[in-house]
């Protein structure tokens, strides 16, 4: 699990052109690191390894906690 933010606009995380039903989000806290990553890129496998990075998230595994400063929750069900 993970806290982080969406960034709408840019279709593109990396170079590469992501699906509907996925948003470009920017993992800024880890809270289980060891998590995998629901899109998994050669880099990154794991929640640690996505830290203070943008990484595609598919968007039924965002939750929003906060309105004010549009945080989420990105979770995925091992």
């Amino acid at each position: 699990m993970s806290l982080g933010k969406i960034y709408d606009g840019a279709s593109t995380i990396h170079s590469m052109v992501y699906a509907d039903g996925v948003v470009r989000v920017r993992v800024e806290k880890v809270i289980v690191g060891v998590a995998e990553v629901p899109l998994s890129t050669y880099k990154i496998q794991y929640v640690r390894k996505a830290l203070n990075t943008f990484i595609a998230w598919p968007t039924p595994l965002v939750n929003l906690v906060s309105d004010e400063v549009l945080s989420f929750m990105f979770s995925k069900l091992i």
